[in-house]
């Protein structure tokens, strides 16, 4: 395989997240602003729209940024890194010591915390790797796991943003156990599973038909959608619920860290649900 120097890979990352967080923002800012004029609850409407926004700018900037940055000399190259690296490191001082309490609150909460997200996420990955000759095998699971996971990932932020905006509202009490609204909360959340990913599922079947992709039974996909999709969802509301209990108990605003933790951890639990579940349907074959 052609591969580049990791010079190149750290400016392409660099270049794409610069460019997709500015779009990114401007959408975030724009939805939350329609949301409100609306009546719409941003809880429930900006999450799952920001992640679907974020996976269709992102992708196709990832491949545009490595295309320039083939495109240019190494000497370039080394020289933007090191103008990236003096104007982050510079943000970094400016942001934790410029007496605004609270920029510097989301910054020293959140990159731990961003951190750890980015290695669990490889964990998926390295999943994935494992199971490389499944998920050739049957391309339908491949077109499968990044919107299933996208999906898993929705219903964990949307879940959360409900239950910090209750938190702060003083309308809940986070607790070792899930109090009455909570609790309708999950039960929520769940229903909300039992639609989407069938109906996930149904989509995948059409578009593995349409492109002539190695697909499983119509019966099949279904199924897997549906009883991954489940498990996955039980793991979130249980990983949400009390990631959210954790950081409240540690005085760390949720708001800052449950999101990116909860996508990652849903990256993984979907991609090993959804293998798994794979897996079992076709050894019953």
């Amino acid at each position: 395989l052609v591969t580049m120097t990791i010079y190149d890979l750290i400016l392409i990352a660099v270049i794409s997240s610069l460019l997709s967080g500015a779009i990114l923002l401007a959408f975030t800012l724009t939805m939350i602003d329609k949301s409100f004029k609306k009546g719409w609850d941003p809880d429930n409407i900006s999450m799952p729209l920001i992640t679907a926004a974020g996976d269709v700018i992102t992708i196709p900037l990832l491949f545009a940024s490595a295309i320039f940055v083939s495109k240019i000399s190494s000497s370039l190259a080394m020289a933007m890194i090191i103008v990236f690296i003096i104007i982050s490191t510079a943000a970094l001082v400016y942001s934790l010591g410029s007496g605004h309490i609270i920029m510097a609150r989301i910054v020293r909460q959140s990159l731990p915390v961003l951190a750890v997200a980015m290695i669990i996420d490889t964990v998926a990955g390295i999943f994935m790797g494992l199971t490389e000759e499944l998920l050739i095998s049957l391309s339908v699971v491949l077109l499968l796991i990044p919107v299933f996971n996208a999906e898993g990932g929705n219903l964990g932020g949307i879940l959360s943003s409900r239950l910090t905006s209750a938190y702060h509202l003083g309308t809940i009490k986070m607790g070792r156990t899930p109090e009455g609204e909570t609790r309708t909360n999950f039960s929520v959340t769940l229903l909300l599973s039992a639609l989407i990913f069938p109906t996930l599922g149904f989509l995948a079947y059409v578009v593995s038909k349409a492109f002539g992709m190695d697909a499983l039974g119509f019966g099949d996909i279904i199924f897997i959608c549906l009883v991954a999709g489940i498990f996955t969802t039980l793991l979130a509301i249980f990983v949400t619920y009390y990631l959210t209990y954790f950081f409240v108990k540690i005085g760390v605003d949720p708001d800052n860290v449950t999101i990116p933790m909860i996508t990652s951890v849903m990256d993984v639990f979907g991609t090993a649900s959804l293998i798994v579940v794979t897996m079992a349907v076709i050894s019953a074959w």
